[in-house]
């Protein structure tokens, strides 16, 4: 994903929207697992204070998530991207946990293979929920399409020229494989938790952030070859979505005794090998993380390439990577150590994430929370709707958005957008207004920018409408436009013919 530069005529700053912003109430998940039981019931409000990218915010409330029957549990088992092996041991081990999740809350099942249909709930039926885990069909279901992928172009041979196209070709299909799967995740992330906790058992065996390495062969070390991996972009999405929409998150690219380093390329020397087989050691667990594990386990999550999304996406929501069958019941007993604390906040309602902390009055210690909060919807969720768009899907939204584009001298164009906030039974906010905007470069990569703009005084209306200068090189033929009140949350999207 690239960012368009954008220019924005007549409109205010999107700094001023804060002038305007009142104090609210906001809320954040923290883990207090670590406090003694004896301290954990004295605490107080006033004993915690939220951080918001360093601000400190005081603390109104603090409550336990109870793990007896409140939560909005989602199995999902993402076939693209998980061996039969991985699909079929999840599922018989998840059924023997079949009591406790029916415990803790509502459990559904998904299967996405490629698109995501749900075969169970949900509902709390401990038996049915037992037999449709052991009967999932991973034979069938798992195609690990990313694997085979690999080892397609590894049967290529070692001596496939570094220029040669099918290298770029190889790994543009896992991008957009990787792309596709993850889209499939912020749907359903982003459909929201409302007032439950969320808890997301995701089974997947991962996939890598960096496959220029391995496609690329010595190219990959050539700053050309540089941008942005599509996989890295799309699992910072997964960790933003996750943490800011608060589903705890556990991983399960579980495996039984032996371990697996994936599909390996001819290498001509012995580091080479080691890079493919282990990515290099990028994070090692220290001894004070909190952790099921600090053995072979953690150390293996820690440095295997194919696993550092499923990590980082897992550890940014107060999740964690279920490697073994034995770190199941623990990962499981962590949610009891959850508490919903509500705090006072004025940052504004500009769909911006905030980074999060939680930190001890007298003695200083921070405790594990999400990696960031959200005000309105993020960036992630309209990065979503404009590549739906732009992969032909229809339009979306509350909102009847309509747009007209006029182009100008060279590469210049003025957009008008206008949306009725009628339909959808709501007056304008006085608040802010993001307009996102997308096309396909002549790669065929989608160029996203966004806009947020403060809406003039207009409480009294339900019509409102915007223009704005942007450059769109001349081969762009069509423009994805989505228009959202932040403040509602009410959105609209509509494609535009140039």
């Amino acid at each position: 994903m690239f960012l368009a530069a954008v220019a924005v005529a007549a409109q205010e700053p999107a700094d001023a929207i804060a002038d305007e912003i009142t104090v609210f109430e906001s809320r954040v998940t923290v883990d207090l697992g670590d406090v003694e039981a004896r301290q954990l019931r004295r605490m107080r409000p006033q004993d915690l204070t939220i951080l918001e990218n360093g601000v400190p915010r005081r603390v109104t409330s603090l409550q336990r998530l109870r793990t007896a029957g409140d939560w909005r549990i989602v199995v999902y088992f993402d076939a693209p991207l998980s061996r039969s092996r991985t699909m079929r041991l999840a599922g018989q081990q998840l059924g023997q946990y079949a009591e406790t999740l029916t415990t803790i809350g509502l459990v559904e099942v998904v299967v996405a293979d490629p698109k995501p249909r749900t075969i169970f709930g949900p509902e709390q039926n401990e038996r049915l929920l037992e037999r449709v885990l052991a009967e999932v069909e991973a034979d069938e279901l798992a195609t690990d399409l990313l694997r085979s992928n690999r080892q397609v172009f590894k049967d290529l041979g070692a001596a496939l020229p570094n220029n040669d196209s099918r290298r770029q070709h190889h790994l543009h299909e896992e991008e957009d494989l990787v792309r596709g799967r993850v889209d499939h995740l912020l749907r359903l992330t982003s459909d929201g938790c409302d007032d439950r906790p969320c808890l997301l058992v995701l089974v997947s065996d991962g996939f890598s952030d960096r496959p220029a390495s391995y496609f690329l062969g010595a190219d990959r070390l050539d700053p050309s070859a540089r941008r942005e991996s599509a996989t890295l972009a799309a699992s910072r999405e997964l960790e933003q979505a996750f943490s800011a929409y608060e589903w705890v998150t556990l991983a399960l690219p579980i495996r039984e005794g032996q371990l697996d380093v994936g599909v390996s390329g001819p290498r001509t020397t012995d580091f080479d090998r080691f890079i493919d087989a282990t990515g290099g050691v990028q994070l090692l667990p220290k001894a004070s993380d909190k952790s099921f594990d600090l053995g072979l386990e953690a150390l293996e999550v820690s440095a295997m390439p194919h696993l550092q999304p499923l990590r980082k996406a897992a550890q940014s929501s107060l999740g964690g990577v279920v490697r073994v069958v034995s770190q199941m019941e623990a990962a499981l007993q962590r949610l009891d150590e959850l508490w919903r604390v509500s705090y006072l906040t004025n940052r504004p309602l500009d769909g911006a994430l905030t980074e999060v902390r939680a930190r001890h009055q007298s003695s200083g210690n921070l405790f594990p929370t999400p990696a960031w909060v959200r005000s309105s919807t993020p960036e992630v969720i309209a990065n979503l709707r404009l590549r739906e768009l732009l992969d032909g899907g229809e339009s979306g939204g509350q909102l009847e958005l309509t747009a007209a584009l006029r182009r100008g001298q060279g590469d210049s164009s003025r957009l008008r957008v206008s949306a009725d906030w009628a339909e959808a039974g709501e007056l304008v906010k006085d608040r802010a207004v993001r307009i996102s905007m997308g096309y396909l470069d002549a790669s065929g990569e989608p160029w996203l920018a966004h806009s947020v703009i403060k809406v003039a005084k207009q409480s009294q209306t339900k019509e409102w409408s915007h223009e704005l200068s942007l450059r769109l090189p001349s081969d762009v033929h069509g423009l994805a436009v989505a228009v959202e009140g932040l403040v509602a949350r009410l959105w609209g999207s509509t494609m535009v013919a140039r």
